[in-house]
């Protein structure tokens, strides 16, 4: 068979050809193979390459290669869209699923509330069946067991009874009973306990009066989370005054009515509880240990009494001329020695916890149950770091005859000069005023008891006393002994620290209540803690103190509380005849310490211990008022069975 012939195409060059395509130049061969195929020779390589890639067949390999290439990208595309598909599958599955557990959950808790309204007793399972076995009985004599009574009660409120145990409630059901009527029968301690509003022993199930109000619970957890997040020092009286305000603020009616036989005060007790078993928070606190006795400390606490009788005997010092002055520490921030913060950890940091931030309080008091006006002492140069005049309350401060003094050193401890400014200013004008209204002589001795700290008994105080005013005897209480010698100790500084502390929680409360009315976000609150506006607060503390130990009887008990076996420092005592008695036989009983006192030394023995610049009270966390405390001490029966004053002078 004749091969076909090929046909060839003429192409005429007089025409311009436009070719869509560009042509690798280096490609284009450099021979004339190109006439061969019927092209001119005046055609550019350029179009006769890419005419011959055109029409050049494809081989298997490349054939397949392309094939796979297009595979790929079309099962990419699918797996694309099949992906989506599944998502879109899924979330229509997910919110079909959702609403219908939601509808479920609506009947159900419609239809649960339609049976208890019937009469239903959650459960008891269903008494239909029961009444048509045992003939009608009636549903409430059917005992409930103590696992359905756990169950139950978790879930009304499955935090207050998450460990409330079936063994619990079972020890509550008198199972005699039970059996003998067919119902169910508390025990009579169980009926008691819930007539007196108790808890039934082990893991308490009393729940927080707050448990009913959930958004203010939230709302205080978010309050003082804030201001532990940016280091707030939060002490127990910043957390109460913050708590109390924002419920007078959302729920007042909290504090009028009745929980649990009583009504809700927001003590200091519930605020501890609050914070660590609803936040998880615990109280960090610096310790230090305490000053002790000296072994022989009745031996000298019975000679400094035997001491004070005779001065008093041999100057004839009615009660009025027979003051004790001590200075204490008051901190502008009560308790800033500890703070609140979450359970474990480890490092806590708050703003101005270094600084000490505090001023002296110098307070006297006499025998008689008087008051004199008080010396407050600022850290700072000028009187520029005393309270300033615009300071509330500052008028009555001033009536009250309150020296606010600068200590011109970078501490705020009494110095030579404070102390001189006191007898001067204070002690001075009252025993002439004393002496004056008693109608006594001018030269009338008086005697003032003070503690021995250095600047006290330093020689160059000494001197300037027995120099400008020797009618003064001055009478040290012996070291280590002030908590059981010194009136202001034993009786006066743990009230009078307690008025100041709730003094200073009732400015913390205006504060933050003012903050609230002005519509301030709870969660941005501030409680100003600057040196200055505590500085002009401290005059209402000082002023709301003083009318507060402003008791005679109450300052009188004072003196009798510094006691040892049947002696001690009140009037009464010191010139008792037993106290006389013990002095005439002294020569005998005590040779030395007759002659010591014949040779006219007033100074007590120094019991080698250096007394601190200030005692160290503790904080009272208590809810006791001050007027509680100033009742128990006079022997007040007003007060009821309510407290008692045990014999270390605590309260219960």
């Amino acid at each position: 068979m004749p091969s076909p012939q090929k046909k060839r195409v003429k192409v005429s060059i007089s025409t311009p050809v436009a070719i869509p395509f560009s042509v690798n130049i280096a490609n284009i061969p450099k021979d004339d193979t190109a006439m061969t195929r019927g092209l001119s020779p005046t055609l550019p390589s350029k179009i006769k390459s890419n005419l011959m890639h055109y029409w050049q067949k494809e081989t298997a390999a490349e054939r397949a290669e392309h094939c796979r290439r297009e595979f790929d990208k079309a099962w990419k595309i699918s797996e694309e869209h099949r992906k989506i598909a599944e998502e879109e599958k899924k979330a229509a599955k997910e919110a079909s699923l959702a609403s219908s557990q939601e509808r479920s959950k609506r009947h159900y808790d419609k239809m649960r509330e339609k049976k208890i309204e019937e009469g239903w007793v959650p459960a008891c399972g269903n008494f239909s069946n029961y009444k048509k076995r045992l003939n009608g009985i009636d549903d409430t004599r059917w005992p409930w067991r103590s696992s359905d009574i756990a169950r139950e009660v978790k879930k009304l409120n499955a935090k207050a009874f998450e460990k409330l145990a079936e063994q619990v409630v079972g020890r509550w059901i008198d199972r005699k009973a039970t059996t003998e009527t067919g119902k169910l029968v508390w025990t009579e301690v169980t009926l008691k306990n819930i007539a007196a509003g108790n808890w039934l022993g082990g893991h308490t199930t009393r729940f927080s009066i707050l448990v009913s109000y959930p958004d203010l619970q939230k709302e205080i957890e978010d309050t003082l989370e804030s201001m532990r997040d940016v280091r707030v020092t939060l002490t127990m009286i910043t957390i109460r005054a913050i708590m109390i305000s924002l419920m007078e603020c959302s729920a007042p009616e909290l504090f009028t009515v009745s929980h649990y036989g009583s009504t809700f005060k927001c003590s200091e007790s519930f605020v501890r509880k609050f914070l660590c078993n609803v936040m998880g928070w615990s109280e960090r606190r610096v310790t230090k240990c305490a000053q002790k006795l000296p072994e022989d400390y009745k031996e000298i606490l019975t000679n400094a009494f035997l001491r004070e009788a005779h001065i008093i005997h041999d100057y004839a010092i009615p009660p009025e001329l027979h003051v004790n002055t001590d200075q204490t520490q008051v901190v502008y921030q009560q308790g800033t020695n500890k703070t609140w913060t979450k359970k474990g950890v480890k490092q806590v940091a708050t703003v101005g916890h270094e600084e000490k931030r505090a001023f002296t309080l110098v307070l006297s008091i006499s025998a008689s149950g008087n008051v004199l006006p008080m010396q407050a002492i600022y850290s700072g140069g000028s009187n520029r770091s005393c309270p300033s005049k615009d300071a509330p309350m500052y008028g009555e401060a001033m009536q009250l005859g309150i020296r606010f003094l600068p200590s011109k050193m970078k501490t705020y401890w009494s110095t030579q000069d404070t102390m001189r400014s006191l007898v001067t200013d204070i002690l001075v004008p009252y025993y002439n005023d004393t002496k004056a209204r008693l109608g006594l002589p001018t030269s009338q001795h008086s005697k003032w008891k003070i503690d021995c700290w250095s600047v006290h008994k330093s020689v160059e105080f000494r001197d300037w006393m027995q120099e400008n005013h020797s009618n003064i005897i001055v009478i040290y209480v012996s070291g280590g002994t002030t908590g059981l010698w010194q009136p202001l100790d034993v009786g006066i500084q743990r009230p009078l620290k307690l008025s100041i502390k709730k003094t200073s929680h009732h400015d913390i409360v205006s504060d933050v209540m003012k903050q609230l009315e002005n519509g301030t976000d709870p969660k941005k609150i501030q409680v100003n803690t600057s040196v200055g506006v505590l500085r002009d607060r401290s005059v209402g503390w000082i002023v709301n103190a003083i009318r507060d130990v402003s008791d005679k009887e109450f300052v009188k008990k004072a003196w009798e509380l510094c006691c040892i076996d049947n002696l001690n420092t009140s009037q009464a005592s010191l010139t008792s005849a037993d106290a006389l008695a013990q002095l005439r036989s002294l020569l005998e009983t005590n040779p030395t310490f007759h002659k010591e006192l014949t040779k006219g030394s007033h100074d007590s023995r120094d019991s080698g211990i250096e007394e601190l610049p200030f005692s160290d009270i503790i904080d009272d966390d208590s809810d006791v008022s001050v007027m509680v405390i100033q009742k128990l001490l006079v022997g007040d029966k007003g007060i009821g069975n309510t407290f008692a004053l045990q014999d270390d002078r605590s309260i219960t």
